[in-house]
């Protein structure tokens, strides 16, 4: 009888992963990680009984935000794959500073035969007094993310109270110079360029529309969009001014930016750095924006709405909206919900600028703008006839009738 001898059988070694991460992206922060990647990758391998299964890792992010992570989420998913045994990190706090978070994960990993060693606290979460343990540093871990959030947000209010900004994304224009905002000149004409056509007549939507026909655009090289006109229009750092805590965060599990309506106190610094647009063309950008909202509900400030001296003078019967030029040569008045929302929501009568020029003259015994302005004549436009009333009290009917073409009459009864 012969003998078969078997083969000496080997023990499958394990795949090992490791987890690092700084919360911060400075350089010191990127050293400090590329030495945990290297020490890890060094541990694994030097252990015969592990195999490399690689080094993840986050830069930047907060242990609070677990969904912010792609290189934790990377892990988990490799380990959801069956490709990882173990999972080494540093400690608890490096992991996640959120308990349920923590917990649901280590526990979702246990349940797919994945344990995670965490080296400052020297727990294996594989036996049950891990988990136990696990629970109550967790709880302190979170306790001491919560304290150290606090430490730098009032950290961050005291520099607010002290008139010292805290470094954020500059405005379109502007760029940081240290702790400087200086002018990036080719965005600074292009914001002189947007208050100019606000000025002149130009609504949000029609500004961003022309920018972009020709080609110019943000700072992340996407196209302009209404809401961002306006939000350079209302810009204080536009005239060297800064307002600091316009927003605060929320804190909690999941944290929220929301707009400071008073709840905490502003800190508005004068001259804070050079201004791209004088304060005189500021302040008339924000009365006419005024203007333009006081048209009545919604906000026409998106519009083209060209500018007169009838502007705001014009007024429909049946919604109780002003009327806007619509053009500025031989244009007509329109009412604006006309405008906005079509004639079904306001079957308003339009009228030729030519037409309400030419009754008002015949009225004030000339038309020039400072004598419409001087007699404050107001108009209620109800289908084809207007009232007009004046500065003095006397008031106007006018019927308007329209003939061939462009033409239009009109007949004048005093009230």
């Amino acid at each position: 009888m012969r003998m078969i001898q078997s083969k000496a059988s080997f023990p499958t070694r394990l795949r090992v992963a490791a987890y690092a991460r700084v919360s911060s992206s400075t350089d010191t922060a990127y050293g400090s990680l590329s030495e945990q990647t290297e020490y890890y990758e060094r541990k694994i391998r030097s252990n015969p009984q592990w195999s490399f299964a690689g080094v993840f890792h986050d830069q930047g992010i907060s242990g609070t935000v677990k969904g912010a992570r792609k290189g934790f989420l990377s892990l988990l998913e490799q380990a959801d794959r069956g490709n990882i045994d173990i999972i080494l990190t540093k400690s608890i706090s490096r992991f996640a500073r959120n308990t349920v978070d923590l917990l649901e994960t280590v526990r979702h990993l246990k349940d797919i035969g994945v344990s995670v060693r965490f080296e400052r606290e020297n727990i294996d979460t594989s036996g049950m007094e891990g988990e136990l343990l696990l629970t109550l540093l967790a709880g302190f871990a979170e306790a001491e993310a919560e304290s150290a959030s606090e430490a730098r947000l009032w950290s961050v209010r005291k520099r607010y109270e002290k008139g010292i900004s805290c470094h954020g994304h500059p405005p379109y224009g502007y760029r940081w110079n240290g702790p400087v905002l200086t002018v990036f000149q080719e965005e600074a004409e292009v914001v002189k360029r947007i208050f100019r056509m606000y000025l002149d007549g130009s609504g949000t939507d029609r500004i961003a529309s022309i920018l972009n026909s020709e080609g110019i655009r943000k700072r992340n090289g996407t196209m302009f969009h209404s809401s961002e006109i306006r939000y350079i229009l209302t810009n204080e750092a536009y005239i060297g001014d800064m307002i600091l805590q316009k927003k605060f965060t929320v804190r909690g599990k999941k944290r929220a930016t929301v707009i400071n309506d008073g709840q905490l106190p502003k800190y508005h610094i004068e001259d804070d750095h050079e201004a791209i647009v004088d304060k005189g063309t500021f302040a008339a950008v924000q009365t006419e924006i005024e203007r333009r909202a006081s048209f009545g509900r919604g906000n026409l400030a998106s519009i083209h709405v060209p500018h007169s001296v009838l502007t705001g003078r014009i007024t429909c019967a049946e919604c109780g909206r002003k009327y806007v030029r619509n053009g500025s040569n031989n244009g007509y008045w329109v009412c604006a919900t006309k405008i906005q929302h079509g004639s079904k929501a306001c079957g308003a009568g339009n009228i030729s600028d030519k037409a309400m020029r030419g009754a008002l003259a015949d009225i004030l015994g000339g038309t020039p703008d400072e004598l419409i302005a001087s007699k404050d004549a107001r108009v209620v436009m109800k289908g084809s006839s207007a009232i007009i009333t004046l500065s003095d009290g006397s008031g106007y009917i006018v019927w308007f009738t329209k003939k061939t073409g462009t033409v239009t009459t009109w007949e004048i009864e005093r009230l």
